[in-house]
Parts: C-alpha cells; structure tokens; sequence
C-alpha cells in the first residue's frame, strides 16, 4: 500500500478525534483561548489598532499624500509611509478626543434629564391607565399589581441609565488602567503599519518554506480575500454608523425631538450590527420618547424608518458595497451564532468570518460539481 493512500485516512481520523476532544471539553478548550488571549494581550491590542488605523493610512497615502506630491513622488517616498502613520494617529487620537470632550457630556446630559423626569413619567402613565382601568371596570386587584409591576420597572430602568456611564466610564479607566499592554500594543502597531509589506512577506516565506507551493497558494489567496472582505466591512460598517448618527442627530434637532444626543448613539452604535442592529436600536429610542410624547415617538418611528431606507438604499451601497455578498439570511444567521458563540465581538464580526467561509465553501462546492460533469444545476 503506497504512504500517500494511507496519508488522507489518517488526516481524517486525526482531525475527526481532534473535533470529537474539542466538543467534549469545550470549556476547557474555551479556557485555553482565553489564557493564550491574556498571555498576548498587548499584540492583540497592536493588530486590532493596526488593523483600524490602516483604514486611515490608506486613504491618506493614495487619496491625499499621492495626489498632492504627485510630481514629487520618489523624492518623497522615503518619508510617506511615517508621515501618513503619525496623521492616522493624530486623527484617531482626535475623533477619541471629540467622543470624550463634547459627545460623551451631551450623553450625560440626556441621561440626568431623563433620570430627573422619571417621576413625572410615572404619574403621568399611571394616571392614564387608571382612567382606562376606570372606563373598562378592570379589577381592582389586577389593577395594584400592574401598578407595583410598573414601578419596579420604571425605578429599575432610572437605576440603570443613572448607573451606566459611569460604569461605562469606569470599564474604560479599567481598560486604559493597563498601561503597558496599551503601551506596548500601541508600539507594535506602529512597527505593523510601518513595516507592514516586509511583514507580509516574512510570513509568505515562512508558508512557503513549510507547505507545498499548491497549499501556500491557496493560503495567500484565502488571506487576500479575508483581509478584503473584513477591511470593507468594518471600515464600511463604522462610516455607515457614524454617517447614520450624524443623520439621526440632525433630523431629531430640527424636528425638536427629546434625548437626541443620547438616542443618535444609540442608533449609531447598534447600526454596526447588520440587519438587526436598526431594529435593537429603534425599540429602546422610541420608548423612551414614549414617556415624553407617544405622538413624537411615532414621528420618530417613522423618522427612523425613512432614514433606514435611506441608509439602505444609498448609503449603504456605496459605503460597504458588494464585498460582503451575503444575503439577509445569512448574515441573520452569522450574528445569531456570532453572538451566542462570543458575544459582542462576535456580532461585530460574525458577518465578515461568513462571508469568507460562504465564499472558501461555494468554491469547493462548485469545483466538486464541476468534476463530476454535472452540467447546469
């Protein structure tokens, strides 16, 4: 029997048995990635920052840098890559700025009004349901208990927002109270943007040196696509999200609607989510206006389902594009698993992981029916 014959069996079995460990000890395994995430904590930071800031780097060297030394190309060359590094960390450094300073105070502001106007909105509910309780001859006691129900609601939901950003504040002073994984994390990612083609290449050679050419290949052409497929979505996604608040921000100012700083982040934030970020989004944003004026809570509905469309038929398109090319169903299905699987993270980047793994799997798929001459399906 030749080795080769032997070889694929074994892989499977191998692989099978593997799968089989994983499955069975899951939160161990889950365990382990942790640990190996902590241990390389500060790289992760540097990738992560890297990756964003190269969305940045890149239009300022072909948009910007390229265009205006067109004609001073090569005696420029030499200093455009730091140039254009210390620019994309100066503009990120000011949008960090800009949250911290002017965003972040208004949210603030929103979220005291609010808290301050709770009781307000309690006398005024309970005092709408008692003249429906009145005109139906509803039960007195189903009644108190409804009201009890409602109060605890109301008073938790107060507690809640009153506690929130300062525990968001405080998860941020923990984040950043590590300094030197953030320090640490921020050097590597300027050694990655900095030398980010020689980085490249090492890791082709080290492919290349340990798998077959074939293997190699295929390798750099998944990765290609990958980092394709994530760069438009991510930068797309948070473009698209900052676009949509701005939007939100303004169509609420100029038709006078209540809490629009802190409703316009809201919906900013959850529109990173696909298809059902809008969604997650409007609910609590209109309820809240509910308690100051259920007829502007369904102008802002509606406020919401135009800009929705909007956004979906314009922006949208022309800001994240067709590199994802998934449709609603599976992009539904990526941030369900994404978020039962790993959370937050994993619904921010659930969509482009599929996205890759739809495009790997049709083409095998579609190699697989075509060797077997099947003809059209």
């Amino acid at each position: 029997m030749k080795i080769e014959n032997v070889k694929k069996p074994l892989w499977i079995i191998t692989y099978a048995i593997l799968l089989y460990f994983i499955v069975n000890n899951l939160a161990t395994f889950l365990d382990y990635i942790n640990s190996g995430i902590k241990l390389f904590t500060p790289l992760i930071i540097g990738g992560v920052l890297a990756f964003i800031l190269n969305l940045i780097l890149r239009f300022t060297e072909k948009k910007l840098f390229n265009k205006i030394f067109a004609k001073k190309l090569d005696k420029v060359k030499k200093v455009r890559r730091p140039v254009c590094v210390v620019i994309a960390y100066l503009v990120f450094a000011g949008i960090i700025y800009i949250i911290a300073k002017f965003i972040s105070p208004k949210i603030q502001e929103s979220i005291s009004t609010f808290s301050a106007n709770v009781p307000i909105y309690v006398n005024s509910i309970t005092n709408y349901f008692s003249r429906i309780a009145i005109d139906y001859n509803i039960a007195e006691d189903i009644w108190t208990k409804f009201l009890e129900n409602f109060g605890i609601v109301v008073s938790n939901t107060s507690q809640f927002l009153n506690s929130a950003l300062p525990k968001i504040v405080d998860f941020t002073k923990t984040l950043t109270s590590s300094v030197f994984d953030v320090f640490i994390g921020i050097v590597f990612s300027a050694y990655m943007l900095l030398s980010k083609e020689k980085l490249i290449l090492t890791v082709k050679k080290v492919m290349y040196a340990h798998m077959k050419k074939e293997t190699a290949d295929k390798t750099v052409s998944i990765f290609k696509h990958a980092n394709k497929v994530f760069r438009s979505f991510v930068g797309g996604q948070i473009t698209e999200a900052f676009i949509l608040g701005i939007l939100c921000y303004i169509g609420m100012l100029i038709f006078r609607m209540p809490y629009a700083p802190l409703i316009s982040v809201i919906m900013g934030v959850s529109s990173l989510v696909p298809v059902i970020g809008p969604i997650v989004g409007t609910i609590p944003s209109a309820l809240l206006i509910l308690l100051e004026s259920p007829v502007v809570a369904l102008w802002f509905v509606v406020f919401i389902i135009v800009l929705q469309q909007v956004e979906g038929n314009i922006i949208y398109p022309r800001v994240v594009g067709s590199a994802i090319g998934l449709s609603g169903f599976w992009v539904l299905l990526a941030v369900t698993v994404g978020g039962s699987l790993f959370g937050v993270l994993g619904i921010l980047l659930g969509v482009p992981l599929m996205a890759v793994l739809y495009t790997l799997y049709g083409e095998f798929v579609n190699k697989k029916i075509s060797e077997k001459d099947i003809g059209e399906l």
